[in-house]
């Protein structure tokens, strides 16, 4: 399971950067550059329209709790970012809900800590996700220490280390099947691409289950790719290829991706029959600049297609890079040159202009 977010960064205005210098100068001239007014917590209410970001709220407070940017009370800091919200919030007429707050200085520090729980029914819930956020949050601190923010970090690891990949494997393919048959209800020729982890190739029952899959959602098995780390793959050889058989007995396509970050991913590619190359995306995003990657890129793009296999491209991010691949002969590109990442399956490549 996947989320994107996105952030929408807006500089201060000209006019209230010049009134929040002019403010703190004035103070400095009247000798009150230790004070506590010195610096004041700006808070802005944005609006998203047609002509850019309208500021719609501001509120200030006496930063109390603050000395030189460093919290040396954080009850007063509090109290002062709430003052500052409800005079903001009384300018613009609605509610705040979250608030962006730096706070810097050596007293601030962030503790790794993990949190395990049971999960009922294979599926994670948003209830579960606050358990373990708050087994994670069962650790010893000093005394004079104070938990003021939980950042959620990555699941995989602790998914590797527990033996739960080949279940979220399942349930990733479990779900993109369906999604892909919805689309085939709606007459849309639509390929899903679908990572696999390397401990999936030693999980002897996904075939079978997978033929299952297949069956119960009437989907077409030539529309189901599937990648496999290039990595794993050559670590893993006879698992592999003995995993690319039985996928193409459900007419499956196999993707190697990352292809080119290991020296030996052209000589151990005759070991494998896959269908397509997803070239090395640190190799796509140096191309333009890199004389060396741009010779390396070219060699896998007529090796690959001297065996008749194709060839991806991921991360291409400018025209430059483009204009080199099709330059190669790269057979299908990916990356936010092409199109932003969408939660949306809005594309529609079946057009021939």
């Amino acid at each position: 399971m996947l989320k994107q977010q996105s952030h929408i960064v807006a500089p201060i205005p000209d006019e209230l950067r010049t009134r929040a210098l002019y403010t703190v100068g004035e103070l400095r001239e009247r000798g009150k550059a230790d004070k506590e007014a010195i610096d004041k917590l700006f808070n802005l209410i944005v609006d998203m329209t047609e002509e850019g970001l309208d500021i719609v709220g501001i509120g200030t407070s006496p930063s109390r709790g603050l000395r030189k940017g460093v919290v040396i009370n954080i009850e007063s800091t509090v109290n002062a970012i709430r003052k500052a919200l409800q005079e903001a919030e009384l300018m613009a007429g609605c509610e705040i809900k979250s608030v962006f707050a730096g706070i810097a200085g050596g007293h601030i520090k962030g503790i790794n800590s993990q949190g395990v729980i049971a999960i009922k029914n294979r599926e994670v819930t948003n209830e579960d996700v606050r358990r373990v956020i708050d087994a994670a949050k069962a650790l010893a601190i000093p005394m004079d220490r104070e938990v003021i923010h939980i950042l959620p970090q990555e699941f995989i690891p602790v998914a590797e280390q527990t033996s739960l990949m080949p279940d979220i494997d399942r349930w990733v393919i479990r779900h993109a099947l369906q999604r892909l048959a919805e689309e085939h209800a709606k007459n849309k020729q639509t390929n899903f691409f679908i990572k696999l982890s390397g401990y999936s190739l030693n999980d002897p029952g996904l075939l079978p289950w997978l033929s299952e899959q297949i069956k119960e959602y009437r989907v077409s098995g030539d529309t189901v790719v599937f990648e496999l780390d290039d990595t794993s793959a050559f670590m893993h050889r006879n698992e592999t290829k003995a995993f690319i058989a039985g996928m193409k007995q459900l007419h499956c396509k196999i993707v190697l991706e990352h292809f080119g970050r290991s020296p030996n991913s052209i000589k151990n590619l005759k070991h494998l029959d896959v269908d397509f190359l997803k070239i090395d995306g640190e190799m796509i995003n140096s191309l333009a600049s890199d004389s060396q990657y741009q010779d390396s890129v070219k060699s896998i793009i007529q090796t690959a297609h001297s065996m008749g296999k194709l060839t991806i491209a991921e991360f291409v991010q400018d025209a430059n890079s483009l204009a080199l691949l099709w330059q190669f002969g790269v057979n299908y590109i990916e990356g936010n040159f092409l199109q932003e990442p969408s939660t949306e399956l809005e594309y529609d490549f079946t057009s021939d202009s």
